[in-house]
């Protein structure tokens, strides 16, 4: 998991302070944000009493979360049109599920380990022989990371994720496997400022290169820009309604996934690849150890694609929205 190390408490007026003003007298203190969305949501550390202070991360010496940490997700976008063929109405849930394992290892070293979960429910387009979908497909993944310790401001952190994606209907060929990884050094150059600078792959129906790049720029206890591709943010802390402190936000995403599928009007099977573009806004709540978000906002860009038997199409932008919860 990625630590936040240096970036400003809050109500904190220095930089690097990490008192929570939030927290009860003699409770643990932790730094804000909480949530990072470089790790592909999962809940960032924060101070834990007794860790020692010699494991670094990436924005230089600070206690991390060793151990568990989950992340459960669950989004809707409802039933939007087909384009070039129409073919009626496609509407998506989702639910996403990771429990992340953090330790220590050589020299200052981490490594994590997360068993991850996918469910999704596809209703419609009206099927075809060349864009019928199933109603279920499901994704069984596993992520895992190398960082190393800070070393004059940099950080560097290795990822694989091979993953299993299928409809539980059809045989499984290597249509079904996935293998997605990144490579990415962070580069702390002072208590304000973060930049990254890597590359993910992500193996679907086409094989996808992205930059894994940007900044994280915190100037003050109230404002933070991460603005970081394929997942940039924008937050500003609000305050405490009814003793929460939570934050306010803007955020964008490039998501692209694939599974191995065999429709009833399909002869054999064949990898699908979904691909769109997310624009959302929402809160998010950090109460201790556990972090919750609701948000809304608009897809667009969307299209399906077969690998082989099958006709590539786009659906219209619409509405999506989400929930989750980290701890």
């Amino acid at each position: 998991t990625i630590p936040n190390g240096t970036m400003p408490g809050y109500g904190s007026p220095t930089p690097g302070m990490t008192t929570d003003p939030f927290a009860a007298p003699m409770s643990p203190a932790y730094p804000a944000p909480l949530q990072d969305p470089w790790s592909g949501g999962a809940t960032s550390p924060y101070a834990v009493p007794g860790q020692p202070l010699q494991m670094y991360g990436m924005n230089g010496p600070q206690p991390k979360r060793f151990g568990w940490a989950a992340r459960y997700d669950a989004f809707w976008i409802p039933g939007q049109g087909t384009d070039l063929p129409s073919t009626g109405d496609f509407e998506v849930f989702g639910a996403d599920f990771e429990k992340e394992y953090t330790k220590p290892v050589f020299y200052n070293w981490s490594w994590s380990i997360a068993p991850r979960f996918n469910y999704r429910s596809w209703a419609g387009p009206t099927g075809t022989a060349t864009t019928d979908l199933p109603e279920n497909a499901f994704r069984f993944g596993l992520g895992m990371k190398l960082q190393s310790p800070t070393v004059g401001g940099w950080t560097w952190e290795l990822g694989f994720n091979p993953a299993l994606g299928t409809d539980m209907e059809s045989t499984l060929t290597s249509d079904a496997w996935m293998w997605d990884g990144h490579l990415v050094a962070f580069w702390q150059t002072s208590p304000q400022w973060m930049w990254a600078l890597g590359a993910f792959y992500w193996d679907r129906v086409d094989d996808i290169v992205l930059p894994y790049a940007g900044f994280v720029w915190t100037p003050n206890d109230i404002w933070e820009f991460r603005l970081v591709f394929p997942k940039p943010r924008i937050s500003a802390f609000i305050g405490t309604p009814w003793g929460i402190p939570t934050w306010l936000y803007v955020s964008g995403e490039y998501h692209v996934e694939a599974y191995q599928i065999e429709p009833e009007l399909f002869a054999d099977e064949t990898r699908v690849q979904l691909r769109d573009w997310r624009i959302m806004g929402g809160l998010r709540w950090e109460t201790g150890t556990v972090t919750s978000f609701a948000e809304a906002g608009y897809v667009l860009g969307r299209d399906v694609k077969y690998s082989s038997i099958g006709s590539k199409y786009d659906i219209d932008s619409g509405f999506i929205g989400r929930i989750g919860l980290r701890y």
